[in-house]
Formats: C-alpha cells, sequence, structure tokens
C-alpha cells in the first residue's frame, strides 16, 4: 500500500510534463516538480568514484542496435531538420583554395542536397571549373561545438529539365522567395552526389565517417523537428530529476549532467563526475588580483590562491576528476510522437525516483534494469586519437604509393 502511494504521489508531481490536455504550451507542461527531496551532497575530489556498473560499448545490452540510433540515422535526421549550410568549392581565383558561401537546400528522396544557384554566383564560377565540394549543415536550435552537425562530401552537376519540374515546387514551397528568382534565366537547379557523410554528435562525443550507403538507407528520426524544444525543457525545468537519472540508472554521482540529444529509441546524457572545475576566468583573477597586490602580499600566497593551486593539482592528479561522460539511457519502448516522448521521460523520472527509495524491484523484477550505454570517457577519447593518428598515417602511405591520389 505504502509503495503504491508513494508511486500516484510522485506520478502527480510530474504529471505536468507529460502534457495532459494537448492545448498547453511546452513550457506549462514542463513545470518544475513541486516536491522537495533532500539535496544530494557532492563527492569531493579526494573520494574516488565507484566502479560503474554501465558497459561499454562493446560490453553493453544484447539488444543494444535497438536502443540507439545508427550514425546514418543520425546524420539524415540533422540534414532533415536543416535547410541551410555552407557549401564550399575550390576557388576558381586563388587556385582550388577552399571557400565557403551560405546556400538554400532541400533533400531528394535520397537524402542528397538540391541548390538553386546564380550562374553568375562565385561559387557557381568555381563549380564549372571544379564540381568537388562539401557541405556543412548544423540545426540553429543546437549550433555550436556542443550540437550536432554533418558534413558531406560530393560533386555538384547542374539538373536536367525533366528533374527540374520535379523538385521545383518542393523547392519554392520551403523557400517562397525563390519562385522570383525562377523568372530570371540567371538561376539553375543543382544536386550534390554524394561520396562520403561525416557526423559529429557533439563536443567531445561521437565524430565519424558514415558512408553514403548508410546515409541513404537511414531515414530520419519522427521527432528530429520537435525533439530540441523537449530537451532545452528537461535541462531548464527537471535539473533534480537527471541528477537522479544517473544516481539511479547510471550508478554514478554526478556533479552536473545535462540532456544532449532525444530520439525515438530514448536521450543521451552529458555527465561530470568531480567537482574539481577551476575555470581559466577564475585563474585570471586570481593572477590579476595578485599582480595588483602590494611586494610583500606577493610574497607571501594568500589561503585562497593556495586553495585554487591545491585544487588544480588534485585535477591533474586524479584522472577522474571534473570527467565528461556519455552516456545513453534508453525508453522502455520507442515512441513516434513528441507527446509520447514526454510521457516516456515522465516514466523514467518515476521509475528513478522510485529506485532511490528501494522500489526497484517495482521495475526490474517485471520489465528488468533500463538498458544504458557508456559512449565515452577518458580512456575512450585517447583510443579514438590514437585511431585517429593511425587512419591519418595509413592515408599518407597510401598517397606516397600513389601520387596520383594527392590533392591537386
Amino acid at each position: 500500500m505504502a509503495s503504491k502511494l508513494a508511486w500516484v504521489t510522485g506520478w502527480a508531481a510530474r504529471s505536468t510534463f507529460c502534457g495532459r490536455g494537448a492545448g498547453r504550451s511546452l513550457r506549462e507542461q514542463a513545470s518544475p516538480c513541486p516536491i522537495t527531496l533532500p539535496k544530494h551532497q557532492p563527492s569531493r575530489c579526494q573520494y574516488r568514484l565507484p566502479q560503474m556498473s554501465v558497459k561499454k560499448s562493446s560490453e553493453t545490452h544484447a539488444h543494444e542496435p535497438q536502443h540507439r540510433l545508427t550514425t546514418g540515422e543520425r546524420a539524415r535526421t540533422v540534414l532533415h531538420v536543416c535547410s541551410t549550410g555552407t557549401l564550399c568549392t575550390a576557388s576558381f581565383r586563388h587556385g582550388g583554395h577552399p571557400f565557403g558561401s551560405h546556400v538554400d537546400f532541400i533533400l531528394d528522396e535520397w537524402g542528397r542536397p538540391i541548390f538553386l544557384l546564380a550562374e553568375n554566383a562565385t561559387h557557381s564560377i568555381n563549380l564549372r571549373h571544379n564540381p568537388r565540394c562539401s557541405l556543412f549543415a548544423q540545426p540553429t536550435e543546437s549550433s555550436g561545438q556542443a550540437g550536432q552537425r554533418v558534413t558531406l562530401l560530393g560533386n555538384l552537376h547542374r539538373l536536367e529539365e525533366p528533374e527540374v519540374e520535379e523538385h521545383a515546387w518542393r523547392y519554392i514551397e520551403r523557400f517562397p522567395h525563390a519562385e522570383q528568382a525562377l523568372s530570371y534565366p540567371a538561376f539553375a537547379f543543382y544536386r550534390m552526389e554524394i561520396m562520403d557523410v561525416y557526423y559529429v554528435g557533439g563536443f567531445g562525443v561521437t565524430a565519424t565517417w558514415v558512408g553514403y550507403d548508410a546515409y541513404r538507407q537511414a531515414r530520419p528520426d519522427p521527432l528530429a523537428l520537435d525533439a530540441q524544444s523537449v530537451v532545452e525543457a528537461m535541462n531548464r525545468d527537471h535539473k533534480e530529476d537527471l541528477l537522479r537519472f544517473c544516481r539511479a540508472f547510471l550508478e554514478v554521482e554526478p556533479e552536473d549532467c545535462t540532456i544532449t540529444s532525444l530520439d525515438r529509441l530514448g536521450f543521451d546524457l552529458r555527465v561530470r563526475l568531480c567537482p574539481c572545475d577551476v575555470s581559466e576566468e577564475r585563474d585570471g583573477r586570481e593572477k590579476g588580483r595578485a599582480r595588483s597586490s602590494s611586494r610583500s602580499e606577493r610574497s607571501a600566497p594568500s589561503v585562497a590562491s593556495s586553495s585554487t593551486r591545491s585544487s588544480v593539482e588534485a585535477a591533474l592528479a586524479d584522472p577522474d576528476c571534473n570527467e565528461y561522460r556519455e552516456y545513453r539511457i534508453a525508453f522502455r519502448s520507442a515512441v513516434k510522437t513528441t507527446f509520447d516522448a514526454r510521457s516516456e521521460l515522465v516514466k523514467a523520472m518515476q521509475e528513478a525516483w522510485e529506485i532511490e527509495r528501494g522500489m526497484s524491484e517495482l521495475w526490474d523484477g517485471a520489465l528488468g534494469k533500463r538498458p544504458t550505454l557508456l559512449y565515452y570517457d577518458q580512456d575512450a577519447r585517447r583510443e579514438h586519437s590514437l585511431e585517429q593518428a593511425r587512419e591519418e598515417a595509413e592515408i599518407v602511405q597510401r598517397h606516397q604509393r600513389q601520387p596520383h591520389l594527392q590533392p591537386e
């Protein structure tokens, strides 16, 4: 009876995020949880983090592919959300130096970008002499190094008249101003024939070549256009729930965490594990005060300066200090709509709340442990750097054996 009452109380406190009543805004649906719980006390640097039970990529859940999007799906989702990007061509005027310009685009059924370009534009002149190019795209809602982005490599070719008719109306529907441009013969449609795809999941996380076949066969995530608003609401209004996710599902003691992405299969968390975060700005202020103090004060370091140095030394000595890790927490079942995603998040909040109160058997016994995955820690980042260095060395050797592969 007590456990059932706790479940009902917790559910009622969080039901606002689920959005009962489709007419309410996301901000109203995502109101903070009114339950006041004892504040979690963060661990200090001298405390060694416990051994994690979350398994790494090679050892994770037997059905792992069902709990996260493939890199092809992630790349396709990014391009699906974007409508503008940076087109880089080889400058005809400056002997092939990369030349970037802002462009609008749509995608065809295989994910290939289609552009409407002015014939006298610099990028069009470059393409007439060298069709090789790249397109960089990143959603405006998640711009910057923390956001997902994609770079397409390929060749750009002018579309023939039958294909123009097929895509012109879709382009005008997306960009109404293009209708006037099409009345002039100086504009033409181009399509990129993709050779390769490079996907970056964010700062310090997945960065890999996808391959055009994997990209072409993938489909964008159904939550693509609305996921960012849900992520922002969770990070803004449900910080304590996110910290509880870490303790209940990942079995780590977090200092901070944020959701970085969300899709039909689950969500990704960036978790900071250690409190020794001495910023360069704070260190600079300390140095500035020291320089402006008197000679006698400079000869005797202050307690604050000693404390700062101790924190820095601890951070350098302890590999777990201020470490960021990237995790995946899966939904219990895949979702198709934003409403369903919010509902799954509410269920995850309730599950974590009950696990912290010793009621894990209510969930684990019936459904098993919630699937999780460790994407990256410091060791994985070092391994990735070594792998990149080996790949670069192999490319250099290949170019030396086959000089014709060298860039022009």
